[in-house]
């Protein structure tokens, strides 16, 4: 296990998406050998998502992590379950959302948030909506963030 993928899993988690984790951690029971003694505790854990946020958190301070590239991943995944129409708008703004409350404060949190922002002023009425579909599809392609000034008018 990479500190990237514990630490996708680590955000995953703490937004409230369980769905992958298990996944997750029976591919890593299949494919580690000898299994680590983190995983052990993530087995351990199972069933205990407090537990397993504790575990993992733990584990991606002992080292560098590369979270740009886990946030591109975040990105990434959310484009295409988007394109493919199994996520709505709706669905990728309320996740964007969820990313913005756990991940400290960065590009990418900001970016999460002022999108978040941008589609509740574009669904009461006060902005263009293409716009923020250009805008949503701009970040998801290629991380691209928005000048919320424009946004305001200003």
């Amino acid at each position: 296990m990479t500190r990237e993928e514990a630490y996708y899993e680590y955000i995953k988690l703490l937004s409230g998406d369980t769905e992958s984790y298990d996944a997750w951690l029976n591919s890593l029971l299949d494919t580690e050998v000898p299994p680590s003694n983190t995983l052990l505790s993530l087995v351990d854990c199972r069933g205990n998502v407090n537990d397993a946020q504790r575990c993992l958190h733990l584990y991606c301070l002992e080292q560098p992590v590369n979270e740009s590239a886990v946030y591109e991943r975040l990105r990434l995944e959310l484009l295409k379950e988007y394109e493919a129409g199994s996520l709505t708008k709706d669905a990728v703004v309320a996740t964007l959302f969820r990313y913005s409350k756990v991940i400290p404060s960065c590009p990418f949190e900001r970016r999460c948030r002022d999108l978040s922002d941008y589609y509740e002023l574009a669904e009461a009425g006060w902005e263009d909506m293409d716009k923020f579909d250009a805008a949503l599809i701009a970040f998801l392609r290629h991380g691209d963030g928005i000048d919320m000034t424009g946004v305001w008018g200003s």
